[in-house]
């Protein structure tokens, strides 16, 4: 499925994130002590090199093999800190994953957290207005419920045009450590056709999903879906 057409701000900015925590990052820290959104931010900005750099080497005999030939001080540090601590081994196994998300990644390191046994419901997903004209701003609610902490969370929405008209539009919302307790997700999505979305009148499902790390994560150990819901958005002539 397509990403997201939705008009958002992303949780996790990658550049901005990491350069605000530059002037914090030293090789004695420990993943957990570097943070979620650095240990984030580093990966997506640094994966496909070190990725680049393996395919040069080979097997790194050492994590300073690898980390010192990034590009700068900071992304060297923060890879050599997270290499080190996994090992060099298995660091090297997990960025050349097949399905290498940084999201996932992180909460392999233990940068993110992560537990196994958290636990929600979906409550409602409604839309304001609930129909409108192509053009219309709606603004879709998903009300959830954890009923057990999760760690890193995600909240997931995807909207399906009706009679499988164009293709269904979709995003996700990272969560951090959620208590027990009722929360709500806000998606604003203007409905705007394109060469994909020709967003015809109909009425449109809205899914829900809230999950234990990112939803569209291949990693079921460490990733799994704790509940949906589902909703309706009427677009008019």
């Amino acid at each position: 499925m397509r990403a997201a057409t939705f008009c958002l701000v992303a949780l996790l900015l990658v550049a901005s994130a990491f350069a605000s925590s530059e002037v914090l990052i030293h090789e004695d820290l420990t993943p957990r002590e570097l943070g979620c959104d650095a240990c984030v931010s580093f990966m997506n900005q640094a994966i496909g090199q070190l990725l680049n750099i393996i395919e040069q080497v080979g097997v790194l005999s050492s994590c300073a093999e690898g980390c010192s030939a990034l590009p700068n001080q900071y992304l060297a540090i923060a890879c050599d800190l997270l290499c080190e601590y996994e090992g060099v081994t298995h660091f090297q196994e997990i960025v050349q994953d097949i399905d290498p998300d940084p999201v996932w990644i992180c909460m392999e390191l233990d940068a993110c957290p992560s537990t196994s046994d958290a636990a929600a419901n979906v409550k409602s997903v409604a839309a304001v207005p609930k129909s409108g004209p192509v053009g219309t701003t709606f603004k879709i609610s998903i009300d959830y419920e954890v009923t057990k902490a999760t760690g890193m969370g995600d909240v997931a929405l995807v909207i399906f045009p009706p009679k499988g008209e164009g293709f269904p539009i979709e995003g996700d919302f990272s969560q951090y450590m959620k208590a027990p307790g009722n929360y709500t997700q806000t998606v604003s999505w203007t409905a705007k056709p394109g060469q994909m979305d020709p967003l015809g009148p109909g009425n449109y499902e809205l899914l829900a999903i809230v999950c234990e790390g990112p939803c569209s994560c291949t990693h079921k150990a460490l990733c799994y879906q704790l509940a949906q819901g589902k909703g309706i958005v009427t677009l008019s002539q």
